[in-house]
């Protein structure tokens, strides 16, 4: 159902960015019509975006992103979202490694 696009990996950690679909796009902002007409020629895409920290494998910091549409991945990959995304994973991974004291000391 998610298809990775973008992975950053390190010895114990990876963060990466799946899309996945998004059947229930909400286009009210869409005055013109042109993002419509986009979608339906192809031009544009809808999805949800979802970057993931993995730690030895597991999820343990993760952001969810519906509703987006652009023409291509490195679109949005330069889009200030994406940004975002990672910081919020991250902080979330950070808090995660924070409350296991193992790691901690590691």
């Amino acid at each position: 159902m998610w298809d990775t696009v973008w992975t950053f990996k390190t010895a114990r950690f990876e963060i990466g960015l799946e899309f996945g679909p998004d059947h229930d796009i909400d286009l009210s902002w869409d005055d013109d019509g042109t993002t419509r007409e986009g979608l339906e020629r192809g031009t544009l895409f809808a999805f949800t975006a979802r970057v993931y920290v993995k730690l030895d494998g597991a999820t343990i910091g993760e952001d969810y992103l519906g509703g987006c549409v652009y023409a291509s991945e490195r679109d949005f990959m330069r889009d200030g979202y994406f940004r975002d995304m990672v910081r919020c994973a991250t902080a979330e991974a950070r808090a995660h490694i924070a409350n296991v004291p193992i790691l901690r000391a590691a």
